[in-house]
């Protein structure tokens, strides 16, 4: 560093905040206040909902309840259901209507077969 460097870093004054100075205003900071910078945003505008119909906000289906009552799974239900499955060759062979063929209870579905093999291939008894 020479001479004159090091006389005009000393020289230079020191800046301290006061009470009575304000901080810089947006207009002098950015340039020009009625233009504000922008602000890049991901996905939809603003009010896109409003002033595009092809936006519309999803529709929620309402709530169906069946009118037929919940069915229960009995523990002899569930061990007709335990053998017809071993008499098929295993959880990993059995099907669902082949299941229902063996157990031959009238009030059970297909759907109630599907449900309660995949209950019991997750959670075994």
């Amino acid at each position: 560093m020479n001479a004159e460097t090091k006389n005009s870093l000393k020289e230079k004054p020191t800046q301290t905040m006061s009470s009575s100075s304000s901080s810089p205003s947006f207009s002098s900071a950015f340039g020009n206040s009625s233009n504000p910078p922008q602000v890049k945003r991901r996905g939809r505008p603003l009010g896109s909902y409003k002033k595009f119909p092809e936006f519309t906000a999803p529709m929620v289906r309402a709530y169906y309840r069946s009118k037929m009552p919940r069915f229960r799974w009995t523990p002899e239900l569930h061990h007709c259901f335990l053998h017809a499955v071993q008499t098929l060759g295993g959880i990993e062979r059995a099907k669902p209507k082949m299941i229902l063929d063996l157990m031959n209870v009238a009030e059970i579905t297909v759907s109630h077969v599907k449900s309660h093999l995949q209950v019991t291939l997750i959670y075994p008894w």
